[in-house]
């Protein structure tokens, strides 16, 4: 009997580690989308704060979503500049973008995607890529492609790159961008199987190796959510880019320094 048991007590801790090992990872699966995204929703007849010089737009993805987004316009504008923001908030918490743009005599197109803000559609990757095209068709038609820049934050990188690599704006640029979202979540729980779990793989870095447009990229040192080394690997994928580091910065804080605004007045004086 002490024989019997001594083998089954391993056999049963075993087989207990595994069914908890696999419940994690179904919960993971089907949990992905609330650990991925941080949206700010907002009811579509919800009153928003807006300048003198912005007015809320409406596009229609491929897919039948509706893209919520805010442009904002100055005198003379030589272009545009199609942001794409991180995982969290929507187009209100977006508002100092405008002004950085705006104050290079370029309008700014903000959009929310499905699920963040006023926006609707369900979320999928492909869907996060629709709804970007929505907006860069958008802007085509009042700009034409030649004065267009793709602006990616974060979670906007990986849209941003894919985006450029089906067409050719004038300037993509970069913040704090990974090699792939699939990379990330490796790096994170390298004791899942996340290429099985993930349903959001976004592989920037084969995108952006067929871009076609010059491109900027900004990371901080002490980026906390993205490798740095992913930044510098992102730079490596294609000859057309500029990489602009900032020492001990973190994830969020490269606009905010002023040799991101000497780069970026730098880049957009085409």
């Amino acid at each position: 009997m002490k024989g019997n048991f001594a083998i089954k007590w391993p056999l049963r801790l075993l087989a207990t580690a595994l069914v908890v090992y696999v419940g994690i990872c179904f919960y993971m699966k089907w949990a992905q989308k609330q650990f991925l995204f941080k949206p700010v929703f907002l009811e579509e007849s919800a009153e928003i704060s807006l300048r003198s010089n912005e007015k809320e737009v409406w596009l229609a993805a491929e897919d039948g979503a509706r893209v919520h987004g805010v442009l904002s316009s100055v005198p003379k504008a030589r272009g545009a500049v199609l942001f794409l923001h991180g995982n969290a908030g929507n187009v209100q918490t977006s508002s100092a973008v405008h002004e950085r743009f705006n104050r290079h005599q370029l309008d700014v197109l903000v959009i929310d995607y499905r699920g963040f803000g006023k926006s609707r559609g369900d979320l999928y990757e492909d869907g996060l890529h629709f709804d970007a095209e929505a907006g860069y068709l958008y802007l085509t038609g009042i700009y034409g492609e030649d004065s267009l820049v793709v602006y990616g934050q974060s979670l906007g990188s990986g849209i941003a790159t894919r985006l450029s690599s089906r067409y050719r704006p004038r300037l993509l640029m970069l913040e704090t961008p990974y090699t792939s979202l699939l990379e990330v979540a490796q790096t994170e729980y390298p004791w899942l199987p996340v290429s099985w779990l993930l349903d959001f793989p976004m592989d920037s870095k084969t995108y952006l190796s067929q871009a076609q447009s010059p491109t900027w990229i900004f990371h901080g040192t002490a980026d906390e959510i993205i490798p740095f080394s992913m930044g510098e690997e992102m730079a490596k994928a294609n000859t057309l880019t500029h990489f602009v580091s900032f020492q001990g910065v973190d994830h969020n804080g490269c606009n905010k320094q002023a040799a991101y605004h000497e780069a970026l007045s730098e880049a957009l004086n085409w």
